[in-house]
């Protein structure tokens, strides 16, 4: 019975003790929570769905990069690059955006850029999907009542169309158009190295954003007079690990002891 009576005194103070951490921890936990989801958003998301359409990637892919600590963001939107500010509040799950700016050239798919943009101006709620089933984590931004606008997913901050400028100490003569395409979500690499056509498999990790690995490649079999560059090039691209995007304009690709193999334009 004395027994039975100690363990009634002590249950009501534990239960207090507990409820006092729980109280003090409550606004540790709500922050580790936000920044998990300023994380999720923050990068490169490739967009894939306007209005509920799918849209394919012509000359370049259509996507968004947030950066959730200076609040800019930056993109291509099918025909233009784009940038701008937005607000965002990772635990209300409320984003908005700013007026955007854009360079002025005009394309094929000037209509979806504009269909983008208005997406852009009604946005103010976003979502993230992410689970084992998801081969990348998936973004849709809506409108106030929740209609989803725009569906993105997760890239690698170098996917697009990029020129190659440079193979290890070679400048690229511009003029023989030699560039790649890079499509995480399709797993590919493809592009011209000068002569002929070019394409391989893509393995990127969204948790380790700056390491790629380019499997075998396969080209066509071409003979031109100069194969310098183009034999440089394939060699080079078996050799990369790693890559670093210095803008939406300039990125590298280097080896595993850090030596840069190629440079890229836009």
């Amino acid at each position: 019975m004395k027994q039975t009576m100690q363990t009634r005194c002590v249950f009501p103070i534990i239960t207090l003790l507990s409820i006092f951490l729980l109280s003090l921890t409550s606004p540790l936990q709500a922050g580790k929570k936000k920044a998990v989801i300023t994380k999720s958003v923050n990068g490169c998301w490739q967009i894939c769905q306007v209005k509920g359409q799918n849209i394919a990637a012509q000359d370049n892919l259509c996507f968004i990069n947030f950066d959730c600590l200076s609040k800019k963001m930056n993109g291509f939107a099918a025909c233009n690059y784009i940038h701008g500010k937005f607000t965002f509040k990772a635990r209300k799950k409320t984003l908005e955006f700013g007026p955007t700016a854009s360079t002025r050239m005009s394309c094929p798919e000037i209509q979806t850029e504009n269909e983008i943009l208005d997406c852009l101006r009604q946005t103010r709620q976003f979502a993230i999907l992410s689970n084992d089933t998801l081969a990348h984590p998936v973004l849709n931004l809506m409108d106030a009542n929740g209609k989803i606008l725009l569906g993105l997913v997760k890239m690698m901050p170098l996917d697009g169309k990029w020129k190659v400028t440079k193979v290890n100490d070679s400048l690229v003569d511009e003029s023989k158009g030699v560039f790649l395409f890079f499509n995480s979500a399709k797993k590919n690499v493809h592009g011209k190295l000068g002569c002929n056509n070019y394409s391989a498999p893509l393995d990127f990790d969204p948790k380790k954003p700056l390491q790629l690995h380019i499997g075998q490649g396969i080209r066509t079999l071409m003979m031109c007079p100069d194969m310098a560059i183009e034999d440089a090039l394939i060699q080079a691209l078996q050799e990369v690990v790693s890559f670093k995007k210095f803008s939406d304009r300039k990125a590298i690709l280097s080896n595993a002891k850090g030596k840069v193999l190629i440079e890229l334009n836009r």
